[in-house]
């Protein structure tokens, strides 16, 4: 080969690598001047530039992807998804296209789209981690979206769509804590606690740590009658870290129910403590005091609601039973004429409401009123049959007024309804023992103090401070005054 052909040989090769050199060069400048558009926020100079950088190479995924990108972002999504495909047909492992794409899909309107493209990314099996948390971020974002929804739908009482969305979601995204949360808590509104128990433990399966889980575990265990369990799965909620004032409050209701009183005051001053504004709580443990016997606490606890809500349903009904139980009259009607007013005065607005009802029938007895009481309890069941208190207070103004054949009835009719029968129990079998003391009036109510040392004495309680109780009981013919140490005694019923 001659020295002039060996120089022309060189000379083509050199000029194919300068042109293949440059090429790469001006396809690059065009890729740099793309980005540089596109993190100012100049979409249109950015879609125009990477065009530019395709007319060279037309097989770079990158481009494609950033192409792709600067359309979305100027609110061209047709043409945002034909890059992104494009780009995943070059490169089927460019693992950041795929949340992209099913993020125009999304925003386009085409939801199921979207949720093929997850789909497709997770068959392809990616290793790596990073990309794996791409993937999460944006199905997490999906499914997020579709539980907006189903709360929207649930809210407007669409249950069929709300839970048909919150299916969907559960599909695209099967560890979604919050999804399989929220089912529960659709399930628990619509008293399907079977299903909603279900939820909880999916969710409670993907994160143990969940304390709001198992705060909703309680309430369906409460709704259940399982109170034990109930206490269980609030006190896994505070173990995790959630002091909540209503946990502590839930707690203390359980307790009340297994009439574990003194437990339950503990729980109901800790939940006091952390939210002193709440009346509901305030309630609770005034009326865990009453229950557990210690009536001055009780007393002061509701003359201090009275004090911000002198309205509050039964509030005087119970400071007239604790009065009326120590014997004094005067101020016993004083409180039950209150509650009438109060009771009248929410009857007004809402005529047919039970509870307003029921709070109405106990003043009107605590009055001596028992003709009134019973039209108006009785009128309570027909609109609620179900409605267990009414119950009680229509024993309560059976037994007052002298009539305890029906007032045995009507508690054993409260028993076989939903909630705790034990101290129900205790009043069958004192009506029905018939316990024979000297009774002043109408305002005589029986009551078994239980002594560390094992005896247990009834009586009627006429005074009671935190260091003593006046007990008045039958000995012989004759009524006597006991006086009995609190440090002595283990309960009273």
């Amino acid at each position: 080969m001659t020295r002039k052909i060996i120089e022309g040989v060189i000379g083509v090769i050199l000029f194919t690598v300068l042109i293949y050199v440059g090429k790469a060069k001006i396809e690059a400048f065009y890729f740099n001047k793309g980005n540089d558009h596109y993190n100012r926020q100049q979409y249109q100079e950015s879609a125009r530039a990477f065009n530019d950088a395709l007319k060279i190479n037309l097989s770079n995924a990158a481009t494609h992807y950033m192409l792709a990108n600067a359309y979305s972002e100027g609110g061209k999504l047709t043409e945002a998804i034909a890059e992104y495909k494009y780009a995943l047909k070059l490169d089927p492992n460019f693992i950041m296209v795929y949340p992209a794409l099913a993020s125009a899909y999304w925003n386009k309107g085409m939801q199921e789209e979207a949720v093929a493209v997850l789909k497709q990314a997770e068959e392809a099996g990616f290793n790596d981690e990073a990309a794996k948390n791409l993937l999460q971020e944006f199905s997490f974002d999906v499914s997020s979206n579709y539980l907006a929804k189903a709360v929207d739908a649930f809210m407007n009482n669409n249950k069929d769509d709300a839970f048909a969305i919150l299916n969907r979601a559960l599909e695209i995204n099967p560890s979604f804590t919050y999804g399989y949360y929220t089912l529960a808590v659709f399930y628990y509104n619509d008293n399907k606690f079977e299903e909603a128990e279900k939820a909880l433990n999916n969710a409670i399966r993907i994160n143990n740590k969940f304390w709001i889980a198992y705060k909703l575990l309680g309430d369906i265990y409460f709704q259940k009658l399982q109170y034990e369990k109930a206490i269980d799965s609030y006190q896994t909620a505070l173990a995790l870290g959630k002091e909540d004032a209503v946990i502590y409050n839930d707690i203390g209701l359980a307790l009340i129910q297994l009439e574990r009183y003194r437990e339950a005051t503990t729980y109901l001053e800790k939940a006091f403590s952390r939210d002193p504004g709440n009346v509901n709580i305030h309630y609770s443990l005034a009326s865990a005091y009453r229950d557990a016997g210690l009536f001055s606490k009780a007393l002061a606890e509701y003359t201090a609601i009275a004090t911000y809500n002198s309205t509050y349903p039964y509030l005087f009904n119970d400071i007239g039973e604790i009065y009326r139980n120590k014997g004094e009259r005067v101020v016993s009607l004083e409180a039950f004429n209150r509650e009438l007013v109060n009771a009248n005065e929410r009857l007004r607005s809402d005529p047919d409401n039970p509870v307003f009802l029921d709070s109405l029938a106990g003043a009107l007895n605590g009055l001596g009123k028992y003709g009134e009481a019973k039209v108006i309890i009785e009128k309570a069941i027909k609109l609620n049959p179900r409605f267990r208190q009414a119950y009680l207070t229509l024993a309560r103004i059976y037994e007052d007024s002298g009539h305890e054949k029906e007032a045995l009835e009507a508690l054993k009719k409260a028993k076989q309804l939903p909630g705790s029968s034990g101290f129900i129990e205790k009043d069958i079998r004192r009506l029905g023992d018939k316990e024979l003391l000297p009774q002043q009036g109408h305002f005589f109510s029986v009551q078994t103090v239980y002594l560390k040392n094992g005896r247990k004495i009834t009586g009627r309680i006429k005074d009671q401070d935190d260091e003593k109780i006046v007990l008045e009981i039958l000995t012989g013919n004759t009524a006597g005054d006991l006086i009995l140490y609190q440090h002595t005694i283990d309960r009273i019923e």
